[in-house]
């Protein structure tokens, strides 16, 4: 297993650029007790999911060198929108556009993280590691909605208005990002399987195969395995 690694210059600039983001799949949950005093419990978010701590730490590399640059892309759109507004149905149709298609690439980043990580460690996902992928998933659409009702420019269509050209931001804004999910979703499925068939079709060119040479003439039956076999000409 040690050969399929990837090499330390995949994992980021140093180990500790890792263990960071090693860091960053641990929860912390806190629960008061019957003292009133809270009390801390670590554990790991993923718990099913068979790739190992090196292998996550490599899909989070990943994913969050990706969503640097998302985010950067993203809020520069957003400031040029803003710059640009003169009207107020336009300005909320270019950032609900934007907020959208920054939030759908990072989705897809997010699965194409994981595959990739899947990919060099040579396991295929199970069902339970793609429900993990899943649940994550959901969990970041609903994050990223409630920023993106709250970014600049949206201040004032937390309320439905009939007169304006989407009446109903906060509900646009989520049917966007469903949309934008059941994508990623469909996107990690066929890279699953996409997988699966590349690890089953390695197995089947690795499975050994009996081979006879023979040098001159045969000029008898031939006969293989067995025990006490005799050959006759």
């Amino acid at each position: 297993m040690t050969g399929n690694l990837p090499d330390s210059s995949r994992f980021g600039k140093s180990h500790a650029e890792a263990a960071t983001k090693r860091r960053l799949l641990f929860r912390v949950t806190t629960n008061g007790n019957s003292n009133g005093k809270a009390k801390t419990n670590t554990q790991w978010s993923v718990r099913s999911m068979r790739l190992n701590t090196e292998f996550r730490s490599y899909a989070q590399t990943l994913y969050h060198q990706r969503h640097s640059e998302l985010v950067v892309s993203r809020e520069n759109k957003l400031r040029s929108i803003l710059i640009e507004a003169g009207d107020v149905d336009w300005r909320v149709n270019h950032i609900t556009n934007a907020i959208y298609e920054s939030h759908r690439e990072l989705l897809c980043a997010r699965v194409d993280s994981y595959l990739a990580a899947y990919r060099v460690s040579g396991l295929m996902l199970d069902k339970g590691d793609e429900q993990e992928i899943l649940d994550e998933l959901r969990n970041l659409n609903s994050t990223e909605l409630d920023y993106g009702l709250r970014s600049k420019g949206l201040e004032d269509q937390w309320q439905p208005n009939a007169d304006r050209a989407i009446p109903n931001v906060p509900q646009h804004l989520m049917d966007r990002f469903e949309m934008a999910l059941n994508q990623a979703c469909a996107k990690l499925r066929s890279g699953s399987l996409e997988i699966s068939h590349d690890y089953n079709h390695n197995r089947a060119d690795q499975q050994p195969t009996n081979t006879l040479m023979i040098n001159g003439d045969n000029h008898g039956p031939i006969q293989q395995g067995g025990s006490g076999n005799i050959q006759t000409s």
